[in-house]
């Protein structure tokens, strides 16, 4: 599709081109009495066919590079469903490209007793999701959550951190238990290390999914799972 537009770009260019040459050939006095317009006409057209084909170029560039790497999608960390406790995960991709080479690291949160916002670490699992294909397929895989042993609980954080080809992002994900029934809260932020890994990292937000029956509480979304990477 791309080729086809760079070759009709080319060859309208040509085409003017080879026109505006035969007008100067039939009309040679005229030509030279106006060759500062004649030679503004041809900059002008060369001008444009090189704009038109550089952003043609531009725009299949990256479209080459986001089926090579993945371009802006991401994928998160998601428990499907009502499980009393939760035992089974699943990851869901965002984004119509490709993803390559996914892996994952999850650890799950639980309050401490007591309150004052303390949390307990449930233990970490590290996964290797591997290529997740351009497709509208809405999860990939079972993920088990049986080592967290999160029976008997009312709140549940998740910190995750993805790693793939078209790079790093973290994600956090809040479960709470309303009228008997899990609400999900959940936050992704990618991640941009620079130059310096670790010493100029920052965090985009690039989704969230905050319902409004979600009881309000203080969460802190800055993950520190970006120390996971």
């Amino acid at each position: 599709m791309r080729t086809n537009a760079y070759l009709w770009t080319a060859g309208v260019a040509e085409l003017a081109l080879t026109l505006l040459g035969a007008v100067v050939a039939l009309s040679e006095d005229w030509a030279k009495s106006h060759r500062i317009e004649v030679l503004v006409a041809f900059v002008a057209i060369g001008g444009c066919a090189m704009f038109a084909t550089a952003k043609y170029a531009e725009r299949s560039s990256s479209e080459v590079s986001s089926l090579l790497t993945g371009g802006n999608t991401f994928c998160y960390f998601d428990v499907i469903g009502q499980q009393f406790p939760p035992i089974i995960g699943s990851v869901r991709k965002n984004g119509e490209g490709p993803l390559y080479n996914v892996k994952m690291k999850l650890q799950a949160f639980v309050p401490a007793g007591g309150g004052g916002g303390a949390y307990f670490g449930r233990g970490r699992i590290n996964c290797l999701i591997g290529d997740m294909p351009a497709s509208n397929k809405p999860a990939f895989g079972d993920i088990s959550l049986s080592s967290f042993d999160l029976k008997d609980r009312d709140s549940i954080d998740f910190d995750v951190a993805f790693e793939a080809q078209n790079g790093y992002w973290n994600q956090k994900l809040c479960l709470r238990k309303v009228d008997g029934r899990w609400v999900r809260a959940t936050k992704v932020f990618r991640i941009d290390y620079g130059v310096k890994l670790y010493g100029q990292a920052k965090s985009k937000p690039i989704f969230e999914d905050i319902p409004a029956d979600f009881p309000p509480a203080n969460i802190s979304w800055s993950s520190n799972s970006l120390l996971y990477h």
